[in-house]
Formats: C-alpha cells, sequence, structure tokens
C-alpha cells in the first residue's frame, strides 16, 4: 500500500500511538523531511486513517496507487482533427476500457497536434495495444506515454500527488497565498497596482509555485546511456579525470612539455641556425645561407 504523507507536527509519535490503540488502525511511520510517512496494510485502513487526521484539521496527502493508475499511451498517425469520440469507440470494441483521450496541443500556441494520449484502465490484454498498426483505416503507431515532468498539486502545490487526494491547506500558484489558485485576486484585479506580487509557495520566490527553475522544483535526471551499467559509467568517468587533484590542466588542455623535450627543441632551432642537421651534417638551407654570406663578404670588401 503506497504512504500517507503526513505534515510532521511535533507530537506525533503521540498522534502515532492514538492511532494504533484508541483507533485501533494498524499503522507505522518513517520520518522523511518536513513529512512522516504512515503505512497502514488495507485501502480500508487508508481510509479509516484519512478520516481520522481530518477530523484531527492534520495536513496530509496520500501517493496513489500504482495499482489504480491507468496506463497512458500516445497513437500517432491520424489525422489532426480526428474525434476524441471516435478514437474511444474503436478502442472499445477492441476490448479496451478507455477512461480518456485527450490531443496535444502546441505549448506556446496552443495548436492542436497530431498526437492523441489515452487513459486506459489495466485490463488482461492490456499489453496487446502495443500491437496495434492500424486504426481507423489509418496507419498508426502507438507508444508508451513518457511523463517528463513531475506531477504537481493544484491545491496546494507540492509535488507526487493530485488534488484529489491532498488533504493539505490551499495554496496558491501565483501569490502563495492560502486560497486555491482559481479565486486569486490577481484574477479579478482591474490594475497592475491592485495585484499582488507573485510568490511561489514552495520557496517564496519572485516566481509562481509551477516554476521549473524553481530551487524546490525535484530534477528529474534525463541522461539515459541505452547497454550502459552504473559500473561502465562510473569507470569512464573516472578515465576522464585528470592526474593532477588539485585541478591542474590537463595534457589535452595544453599542459606544458617536459623539461627534456625543451632542451631538443632548444638544440634543433640552435643547429638550423648552424646549417646543420641533428648529425652534424650540412643542410642544403644552410650551405645556401653560409655562400651568400661569404659573397656579402666579398662585395664588402671590393666596396
Amino acid at each position: 500500500m503506497p504512504p500517507i504523507m503526513l505534515r510532521r507536527i511535533a507530537e506525533y509519535p503521540v498522534l502515532l500511538k492514538r492511532i494504533n490503540t484508541v483507533q485501533k488502525i494498524k499503522c507505522t511511520a518513517k520520518e522523511t523531511g518536513e513529512f512522516v510517512k504512515l503505512f497502514v496494510d488495507t485501502t480500508d485502513d487508508v481510509r479509516k486513517l484519512t478520516k481520522y487526521l481530518e477530523e484531527q484539521n492534520l495536513e496530509y496527502y496520500v501517493i496513489s496507487d500504482k495499482a489504480e493508475k491507468p496506463v497512458k499511451i500516445v497513437i500517432k498517425g491520424l489525422p489532426i482533427n480526428t474525434d476524441v469520440e471516435e478514437i474511444k469507440n474503436e478502442l472499445t470494441q477492441l476490448d479496451y476500457q478507455v477512461q480518456k483521450v485527450n490531443q496535444f496541443r502546441k505549448f506556446k500556441t496552443k495548436e492542436l497536434l497530431p498526437i492523441f494520449q489515452i487513459h486506459l484502465s489495466k485490463t488482461p490484454n492490456i499489453q496487446d495495444i502495443y500491437k496495434i498498426d492500424q486504426l481507423m483505416y489509418m496507419v498508426v503507431r502507438v507508444e508508451k506515454y513518457v511523463n517528463k515532468t513531475v506531477r504537481q498539486c493544484y491545491k496546494c502545490q507540492t509535488w507526487q500527488h493530485t488534488s484529489q487526494q491532498c488533504g493539505m491547506k490551499p495554496k496558491c500558484v501565483i501569490c502563495a497565498g492560502q486560497h486555491e489558485s482559481l479565486n486569486c485576486p490577481n484574477k479579478v484585479a482591474k490594475s497592475e497596482e491592485e495585484k499582488l506580487p507573485v510568490k511561489c509557495a514552495n520557496c517564496g520566490g519572485p516566481h509562481t509555485a509551477s516554476y521549473k527553475g524553481c530551487p524546490k522544483y525535484p530534477k528529474i535526471d534525463r541522461k539515459v546511456t541505452p547497454g550502459a551499467s552504473y559500473a561502465s559509467i562510473a569507470q569512464r568517468n573516472n578515465n576522464a579525470v585528470t592526474d593532477n587533484p588539485r585541478g591542474g590542466k590537463s595534457k589535452q588542455e595544453g599542459s606544458r612539455p617536459p623539461r627534456d623535450q625543451e632542451i631538443r627543441s632548444e638544440q634543433e632551432t640552435s643547429r638550423r641556425a648552424e646549417g646543420v642537421n641533428s648529425g652534424g651534417i650540412p643542410t642544403i638551407e644552410g650551405g645556401v645561407q653560409n655562400n651568400m654570406l661569404s659573397i656579402n663578404g666579398k662585395l664588402c670588401k671590393l666596396i
């Protein structure tokens, strides 16, 4: 069973004892940040415990059970003007239990996209949905929906649960006030002077609570390397570290060559100036230079 997240109170150990001894609800707890996870065994205990917490005016929220969550897929290949009800009817005829059909839109322009999201109940044939390649006489592709954002509650503005499972006090997404976001005074303000300053309900910064750049916003690591284990990636990162533990430049960054290489370079430059190679044999360039010097000396004597 998923835990019930209780906002920590000073006397929560006393509350936990009362839940077990007085309310006769078998419950264990685990601290996690500003919340306490409450664990029970049955869905009936979940209902009893949440009702009791509401009676005590305590803040909590319930994490959804994975077994109760719908299977979300996307269908690509249908015309952009396809009716969502037709999609629902077609899938229902194929013996799938459709909860909801949405059509995606562009984030900025809100224009419709030819991509449809389907919420399906978990049935014995649910895995067969990915084998569908034709729907409504159109060639389609069915993919698993991958959520690239963190679920945020519209009521309290925290994460990992929905407003339907939230027993927290409401906070406005715009001004962090103790009211629902729909009732924000800024939405009915007639001028900019009447509006309240924008404030985050999570960090107190000058932005909305839904701003993904908020320091409190949960970070998602999308750097996935297919077919690579954690050990191989760690070893690769270790090999990329330079030998200098103090952060000096690596060889690739233009580190200074060894002293013996500098000496050889200086000797080579000296030989070239003298017109000989590394074996002491005069070079063509050196011979030409010596002849020119000899001619110049004779011309000077004649003058």
